[in-house]
């Protein structure tokens, strides 16, 4: 292309070259420029047109310009102005206006044409706050960019979050909690996720978890010898208080451990905090809430710098070897369950009550079965930190909550003592008493079944707006009344807003757990209504053990004490969000109740 240089190198073949390069129809770009609008280009316009006909080519408009003596070169300024008008078209004037998401109000003008206005909110950690603004402002649907939508439409939520296509791929930044370079259930971006949440999802049923035995072994062990113990001594202290945090969150790790790999190879964090804290503080390390945003939206760029050595510029001092401590957590409590099915055999009856690696023979069957490998496979050690993650950085956070709220309401506790020691076998602490009630029992309390639902949807976790693309394998996608979404669109829901919609739920900011039980002409089935656990076939797959556990640790507190906020000073409660390093502090104050 020497030949754009100068337009002196046109020489008597230059009709030839140019013809080969230049596209003969395109004089109509010539004919709509605008010249008010150029004022420079106006005059060799005109000079260049007046004499040519209407269907002059950019070749007869090229070797006029050679007259032009004050342009030095008429290729290059023409090359210029196709650049820039390609430019203008494809980052100004199509996302702006006639792209599928041209007619969705912009959270910001910025929005319409580049992704750095919400980059720039998400590293200030602003985002919530402005997404949310801007959908009570706009309606349910807000561009976040040129390819980015956020929505707050309980309508449409099965368009995203449904199933099958209606299930849309996971984006890109649930690689942050990638480990050994392998994908799980939470990880994984499309449908590849269904094969191993099909091999899990029978001891997850409720069914399973009310009535297998080396469940019930566990939860009896977590109630009775751990957290009972704790706030008894809690209550007999001066200040019959204790920070419930870092025990809730000790409370359903324990359990987690014990049902993947067995109690004798599990974790004692309600009682050892010492253990505890070094757990987690290695978990705050590998996910640390300050620096996420490097990891999940500057993944690639995060990685350039690690390799070259300067990691602690974007992440905090310690960060990989925190990871490999978690790593190595999990792969030596795969290596004993290994061990120990090696000496007793994978039969359940061999096992001592709760000693039973429940999960892990459960992934250890289903992968060996479906890769034909032989009986010494064991499963990728993220499938099992996994659980145990997620146990702590959002059970244990929304499980506060519910105990923080209970705590306020005595009239509440009231109703409730008496709902729970009716049933048969209440969860009473006693010397001579260590029987867990039925399951079925709890599971039909209407009143303990509410407080969880209505702490659930009040929660104070940090929301996030489970991302999602437009699938690839398809022309187009729709959701609600947006028609025709090319694929690669991403789109974020924040549940925390759904919950709070009073059309469904009246006074959504009060604390009313009579919402959940009973339908009425203003509130007909809430349920339907609740993403507590996620939505669709991509759902929490555990929550039904997670009702089991919360239902048995509040019949455990409340059949036996009466509870009170002792010092909130450290806690946001109904005004802010728990971080995701659980800095936080709450002190219940836990008096007890006389005997039954």
């Amino acid at each position: 292309m020497k030949w754009l240089i100068s337009s002196r190198l046109l020489s008597v073949p230059k009709r030839e070259i140019l013809e080969r390069y230049i596209p003969a129809t395109s004089h109509e770009f010539l004919l709509n420029i605008n010249s008010r609008h150029i004022p420079a280009l106006g005059v060799i316009w005109s000079s260049l047109l007046l004499d040519a006909p209407s269907a002059a080519t950019w070749v007869d408009c090229l070797i006029k310009m050679e007259s032009v003596h004050h342009l030095p070169s008429a290729l290059f300024l023409l090359s210029c102005i196709g650049i820039s008008a390609a430019f203008i078209w494809k980052f100004l004037i199509h996302p702006v206006y006639l792209c599928p998401l041209a007619s969705v109000p912009a959270a910001h003008p910025l929005a319409n044409v580049t992704p750095l206005w919400i980059l720039w909110q998400r590293f200030r950690r602003r985002e919530f706050e402005i997404v949310t603004a801007a959908l009570k402002k706009f309606g349910p649907y807000v561009r976040l960019g040129p390819a980015e939508l956020a929505m707050n439409s309980k309508s449409d939520m099965n368009d995203v979050y449904g199933v099958g296509r209606r299930n849309f791929d996971k984006h890109a930044s649930y690689d942050a909690f990638i480990t050994h370079g392998q994908r799980n259930i939470f990880t994984a971006l499309s449908h590849e996720h269904a094969v191993p949440r099909r091999r899990i999802a029978p001891i997850y049923a409720r069914k399973f978890v009310q009535a297998n035995a080396h469940v019930r072994a566990i939860l009896h062990t977590m109630i009775y010898q751990r957290m009972l113990p704790i706030l008894n001594d809690a209550s007999q202290s001066a200040t019959q208080a204790i920070d419930i945090l870092p025990m809730l969150q000790s409370y359903t790790i324990d359990f987690t451990v014990a049902f993947v790999f067995g109690l004798s190879r599990g974790t004692n964090f309600m009682l050892d905090a010492t253990a505890r804290d070094e757990w987690l503080e290695a978990y705050v390390l590998s996910y640390p809430a300050d620096c996420m945003f490097w990891l999940q939206e500057c993944a690639a760029l995060t990685r350039f710098v690690q390799y070259l050595g300067l990691g602690d510029w974007l992440l905090p001092k310690g960060h990989d070897a925190a990871r490999k401590f978690l790593d190595d957590w999990t792969l030596e409590r795969m290596r004993q369950a290994e061990y120990v099915f090696q000496c007793n055999g994978e039969s359940g009856s061999s096992f001592e009550s709760g000693d039973f690696p429940i999960l892990y023979d459960t992934i250890k069957a289903g992968f060996a079965k479906s890769a034909g490998l032989d009986d010494c496979f064991a499963p990728d050690a993220q499938q099992e930190l996994e659980l145990a993650i997620a146990a702590r950085d959002t059970f244990g956070i929304s499980f506060t909550y519910i105990l923080y709220k209970i705590s306020q309401d005595f009239s509440a506790q009231g109703e409730l003592r008496k709902e729970l020691i009716s049933i048969e076998s209440p969860v009473v602490d006693s010397d001579t008493r260590f029987v867990l009630p039925d399951s079925r029992k709890l599971t039909d309390l209407p009143l303990l079944n509410a407080v969880i639902h209505e702490g659930l949807r009040l929660r104070n976790n940090m929301p996030d707006a489970e991302p999602r693309l437009t699938p690839r394998g398809y022309h187009s996608s729709d959701i609600g009344s947006l028609r025709r979404l090319p694929p690669g669109i991403r789109v974020g829901a924040y549940f925390w807003t759904l919950h709070r919609d009073e059309a469904v739920f009246p006074n959504p900011e009060t604390w009313d757990p009579s919402r959940w039980m009973g339908a009425d002409d203003k509130n007909k089935n809430p349920n339907k209504y609740m993403y507590a656990f996620g939505h669709g076939s991509r759902g929490c797959v555990g929550q039904q053990l997670a009702m089991e556990l919360m239902r048995y640790a509040i019949a455990a507190i409340y059949t036996n004490y009466r509870t009170s906020v002792a010092d909130e000073s450290e806690y946001p409660g109904d005004e802010g969000f728990v971080g995701g390093d659980c800095r936080e502090k709450l002190f219940l104050r836990f008096e007890p109740i006389v005997s039954l």
